[in-house]
């Protein structure tokens, strides 16, 4: 069984990789616009990026299963974090300004 500090460090490792995959998604979107096939480019990026990640979670974990599944949650919570911080919630609407639409 791993230990906790082993888990740790595979989860942030995983956040890190999510850190370089988002980024260069983020480089991928923000040269689109100035590209002549940008549907080529989303999709060469696309291809690269999970090979990447992909290989990146193979070679780092060795495939055992605890491993992994601490890539992965690390993976997805910096997913989540970098979603939530881009694109805040909603405004609350009151009552009172519903009631007026």
């Amino acid at each position: 069984m791993q230990n906790w500090i082993d888990i740790a460090l595979f989860a942030a490792a995983g956040a890190a990789l999510a850190g370089v995959y988002l980024g260069t998604l983020w480089l991928t979107v923000a040269r689109l616009p100035s590209v002549r096939a940008p549907l080529m480019l989303l999709f060469i990026s696309t291809v690269l990026r999970l090979a990447f990640l992909l290989g990146a979670f193979a070679l780092l974990t060795g495939m055992e299963w605890m491993r992994l599944a601490a890539c992965f949650a690390g993976f997805f919570t910096m997913r989540f974090m970098t979603i939530t911080w881009l694109h805040p919630a909603a405004p609350v609407v009151k009552n009172a300004e519903r009631e007026a639409s």
